[in-house]
């Protein structure tokens, strides 16, 4: 009750100054889910994001910035309006230096959709709005050139040593490079990555993802990351995308590893106003010795994907999904976008579902 009435306040003072003290803009995202698998279900969410957000110019080439934003969501079967923090920053930039503290999103890597570089975020592809849960750190972009720019941060853990990290970036004539390496410090049981369900339901074992409780059957601890990325955009576009997890032994956890890597293709066909023809494919080795329990499996999995502009207001997606290691049926799934000065509406259906129960989803994104 403390936490709303300080936001309501904050709201109140904002609105009241909002043109010489902070700048104010949100989004409302309405999404409406038409599952069908052994019965017929459907639900909505209804999610409501203000955010504020104060520059102030130091110099003319340094400046700070505050940006604060909380989240309120409401679900068709529970009647409480939910609220919590969704981003709590200070930043400080300028044309070499950007650092930020507070509860943000770190993201980075090539891939478009089957990201093996999701280490901090949990964005799924079939939504527009690129939510995902932040991170308590401090980041530290370094650009001493054009070419070349270095991150570090540090990531705030509960109980545990503060977990850090770092990537170096490059871009030359060849294409644009990224090497990242990341310490996980926590030792208390906790999922070693953002939960994609999406990807990782695809990657991974049935007999992990069909439990409701993944902590208490992975209870991974302290690991260590590797990743690597690549992109060269030319005549057409090529990205690889790959990342190591190695996991500390414990007693009840004698020999962890993930590997997963991705390999991409784009072409923009000169068609129209273009038609861009778009292919990923996730190679997922996944090791683990948990309780005398082994698990060994290998996984490769590939998504197509075109889009074909119908105007200058609505376009024509498909994603076609195929799992090349389970005797399971491809997915297909077809978007209809439109999108207006401030809003955007999305129509979103599969045919053969597949691995993934049939649906119909109706997105309503409105920006202000």
């Amino acid at each position: 009750m403390l936490r709303f009435i300080k936001f309501f306040i904050f709201i109140s003072i904002s609105f009241l100054f909002s043109n010489n003290f902070v700048s104010y803009n949100g989004q409302v995202y309405i999404v409406g889910l038409n599952q069908h698998d052994s019965t017929l279900n459907y639900n909505y969410r209804l999610n409501y994001i203000p955010e504020f957000r104060k520059k102030i110019a130091i110099n003319a080439n340094s400046n700070v910035d505050v940006n604060f934003s909380y989240l309120f969501f409401k679900e068709q079967n529970n009647n409480k309006v939910n609220i919590s923090k969704y981003r709590s920053w200070i930043r400080y930039y300028n044309d070499y230096i950007d650092l930020r503290l507070g509860l943000q999103k770190i993201t980075f890597g090539s891939a478009l959709f089957l990201k093996p570089l999701s280490w901090f975020d949990s964005i799924d592809f079939r939504s527009i709005t690129d939510q995902t849960y932040g991170v308590d750190a401090a980041r530290l972009i370094l650009t001493p050139n054009n070419s070349s720019s270095y991150w570090f941060w540090i990531i705030k853990n509960k109980l545990s040593s503060n977990s850090f990290g770092g990537r170096f970036e490059l871009s030359n004539y060849y294409g644009d490079w990224g090497f990242t390496y990341y310490k996980d410090s926590q030792f208390q049981k906790h999922l070693p990555f953002q939960i994609n369900q999406f990807l990782f339901s695809m990657l991974s074992s049935d007999l992990i993802f069909q439990s409701n409780d993944l902590e208490s059957i992975l209870g991974f601890r302290e690991n260590q990351r590797f990743g690597f990325d690549y992109r060269y955009d030319g005549l057409f576009g090529f990205w690889f995308e790959s990342s190591k997890y190695i996991m500390k032994k414990y007693e009840d956890v004698l020999f962890n590893e993930f590997l997963f890597y991705t390999f991409g293709l784009d072409y923009t066909l000169p068609y129209n106003d273009g038609i861009l023809i778009s292919g990923e494919t996730i190679f997922s080795q996944v090791d683990l010795s948990i309780d005398s329990d082994l698990l060994d499996t290998d996984n490769i999995s590939s998504l197509f994907y075109f889009s074909i502009p119908i105007n200058m207001i609505n376009n024509f997606s498909s994603f076609h999904i195929r799992d090349w290691d389970n005797n399971i049926p491809s997915n297909n799934l077809l978007l209809i976008s439109s999108t207006y000065d401030s809003f955007t509406l999305n129509y979103m259906l599969t045919l053969m579902p597949g691995k993934f129960n049939d649906f119909f989803q109706i997105e309503f994104v409105y920006n202000y």
